[in-house]
């Protein structure tokens, strides 16, 4: 046990608590007893009295102190205190979390994270109830781990949007825990129907990144442990046109307009928002709805394209147009990312009665292409789509659209 000088020039021993991050003086060698708590509650805090008055042995370990073989046997056990995010705490560390994961591939300019600021897991949305948890070091204020959960009022869906950990602070069980308390603060929400990982909105990850082939296995099989369901994940990417100025569409393809089944139009603002939503509630996957919504109630700054039987008038499909200074455009990183003026084009949604639905899709997206380049944007970033079964052949054909951050939406 150390000691320090009284008052009175005596020695008096001491001894340090920890009741947050265990690293906050772990490495200051004047400290001979340092005791750490991992957590700032009755129970921890009840403990704490007992190991002071000698009543209780402590017997844990800091982590990252074991020896290497003996660490990764310990990891599964390690509990980080997680705490509530706190923005006016939290946001600029997260920063720095953000910028130390992208700068581990600094050449690589489809970083997952490119373009993400703090503000882009920040959804502020009343139809979707957000938490996010941080795991910290109280006294440096260094994020060592984010994660960002979301629930989806409209379906009822409970999502992890991201688990974010320092590079350096891995395999120390930190990803771990934030994994479980979000989990835990979702299983409270009631009437939930499904969790799904990823999410279309904020557009970060739409699920597990396949960039980097050896670290989807990894992340692809912890998950998999975790109880999720790995046979029924589906690809979901984005996909960017460049010089779009000068884009025309391939041969054949403005066939897709011509069929007199169907008419087209362009819509804006909340008188068309009962016949949209109900289209949109009917036909819509998690996130979908909350976009359309936001969509409807900014006409100068989004357009719906619809898809409708002439007969009724019924709605077979539809998709959102966004500008780059639209409320979604922050949460599409990949929209800021390309650098130039860009438009977006997200949430196809089409009725399952639909005979054709790839030459359906394809003919929204040309006439949304269409009024994109009428407004003068360089680029378009169509968000979260199936690259393959909605968009078709005949556009992914084109050299200048190509998918970028290809991922793999799960449920559990």
């Amino acid at each position: 046990m150390s000691s320090m000088s009284s008052g009175d020039g005596t020695e008096k021993p001491f001894i340090v608590v920890s009741v947050g991050s265990p690293y906050d003086f772990a490495f200051d060698q004047s400290i001979g007893t340092y005791v750490c708590t991992y957590d700032f509650t009755v129970t921890a805090l009840q403990a704490l009295v007992r190991v002071l008055f000698g009543e209780l042995q402590p017997i844990g370990a800091l982590p990252g102190s074991a020896k290497t073989e003996q660490k990764l046997q310990q990891s599964k056990q390690q509990h980080w205190l997680v705490e509530n995010w706190n923005e006016a705490r939290d946001s600029h560390p997260l920063e720095l979390l953000l910028e130390s994961v992208r700068g581990q591939h600094p050449s690589d300019p489809e970083s997952i994270l490119a373009g993400v600021s703090s503000n882009t897991f920040l959804l502020r949305c009343a139809d979707v109830e957000e938490a996010h948890f941080v795991v910290r070091n109280g006294s440096t204020k260094e994020l060592h781990g984010f994660c960002s959960t979301y629930y989806f009022i409209s379906t009822a869906v409970g999502a992890i949007g991201s688990i974010i950990v320092d590079p350096n602070k891995r395999k120390l069980s930190i990803g771990r825990s934030l994994y479980y308390r979000a989990m835990r603060m979702l299983a409270q929400k009631n009437g939930i129907k499904k969790y799904q990982l990823g999410t279309r909105i904020p557009n970060i990850f739409l699920c597990i990144p396949t960039i980097d082939p050896a670290e989807h296995r990894r992340l692809r099989q912890w998950f998999a442990d975790m109880g999720w369901k790995i046979a029924t994940s589906q690809m979901r990417s984005n996909m960017i046109l460049r010089n779009l100025p000068t884009w025309n569409p391939p041969d054949g393809l403005s066939h897709t307009l011509s069929n007199p089944e169907i008419k087209f139009d362009l819509v804006y603002g909340m008188g068309y928002a009962e016949a949209v939503l109900d289209h949109v509630r009917t036909h819509s996957t998690t996130g979908v709805y909350e976009i359309y919504k936001m969509a409807l109630a900014d006409k100068a700054s989004y357009g719906i394209i619809r898809a409708k039987r002439p007969e009724d008038g019924s709605i077979l499909a539809s998709l959102v147009l966004y500008k780059s200074d639209s409320k979604l455009a922050g949460f599409v990183p990949a929209l800021a990312d390309t650098k130039v003026l860009a438009g977006g084009i997200s949430s196809p949604v089409i009725s399952p009665s639909t005979s054709d639905p790839a030459s359906l899709m394809q003919g929204l997206l040309l006439l949304g292409i269409r009024q994109i380049k009428k407004q003068g944007a360089n680029a378009i970033v169509l968000d979260c789509v199936c690259a393959l079964s909605v968009v078709g052949d005949e556009l992914t054909d084109c050299d200048r659209l190509r998918v970028i951050k290809p991922q793999y939406t799960w449920s559990h």
